[in-house]
């Protein structure tokens, strides 16, 4: 009798561990699997662009799931791209997040970006099917030059406060007008942006005005509309350049040190 009722026991405790065995604790099959698209496709963005993650799941739940870029390499400075943090809302199942690339107007080489995208926050890490996996993207972001202006860079390598400016001498007669002063304006480099690929046919020129600082290394960074980039440097001597009496606003004493030949969609550009 003793041994029967504990036979019938051991039966009992082990039907029920098999019971136990055969069931997940937490099934998966409920939760959402993400996929993210790219738009447009490619590993390149240009300046100027956006590229949007389109990230949808096959199921909506009832909670919202944080989705976040991290950035994981690459050498673009964080001040030349956006991306941020997106929220997938119950029930819904897209969300888009961007990377921005704005235009900053520098002439530079191409840079890289590798970052991925995941689910981080305990709150929301076990939402999503195991087997999403966070992919990790390898971008080249483009410079691009104006295609319908002269970009010209100039920077220098003290804390002086030195300008630029540019004039024109459409009648290669010397006599020269002022034409842009859109590199004057306090930022180390300057940016100008004063001679279009629409203005007259004929010479430019581009001067420094030093503020009365005597030595410096500068460069002329150049970006044409072609694409193309042209390097120009030097150690300050406002003694070997042309002097032109800025009357525009200051008065200024300008100093030419650079020549641009404009034809046609072409510049060629000269150091004096």
């Amino acid at each position: 009798m003793i041994l029967g009722l504990g036979l019938l026991v051991v039966g009992m405790v082990a039907c029920d561990t098999a019971s136990q065995e055969t069931e997940p604790v937490i099934s998966p099959n409920g939760k959402p699997l993400p996929v993210i698209t790219i738009t447009p496709t490619g590993t390149t963005l240009a300046e100027g662009e956006d590229m949007t993650f389109t990230i949808t799941t096959d199921k909506a739940i009832d909670r919202s799931i944080t989705f976040t870029p991290v950035i994981l390499g690459g050498t673009t400075d964080a001040s030349q791209y956006t991306i941020a943090p997106v929220i997938l809302p119950p029930y819904y199942t897209t969300v888009d997040m961007v990377l921005s690339h704005p235009s900053d107007y520098l002439v530079e080489e191409n840079t890289t970006l590798q970052f991925e995208i995941g689910v981080y926050s305990i709150a929301d890490r076990y939402l999503t099917h195991p087997n999403f996996v966070k992919p990790v993207y390898n971008l080249t972001m483009a410079n691009v030059n104006d295609p319908g202006k002269l970009t010209i860079n100039f920077a220098w390598d003290t804390e002086d406060d030195i300008d630029m400016v540019t004039w024109e001498d459409l009648n290669d007669d010397g006599v020269l007008s002022g034409w842009g002063d859109g590199g004057a304006t306090g930022a180390n480099p300057e940016i100008d942006h004063s001679i279009w690929v629409s203005d007259p046919d004929g010479i430019y020129y581009v001067n420094v005005i030093d503020w009365g600082v005597d030595a410096f290394n500068y460069t002329f960074t150049i970006g044409k509309p072609d694409g193309t980039k042209q390097v120009i440097d030097g150690a300050w001597d406002r003694t070997a350049f042309t002097m032109d009496h800025w009357t525009y606003w200051g008065p200024a004493d300008t100093y030419r040190v650079l020549k641009v030949v404009h034809t046609g969609s072409t510049f060629v550009v000269t150091a004096l």
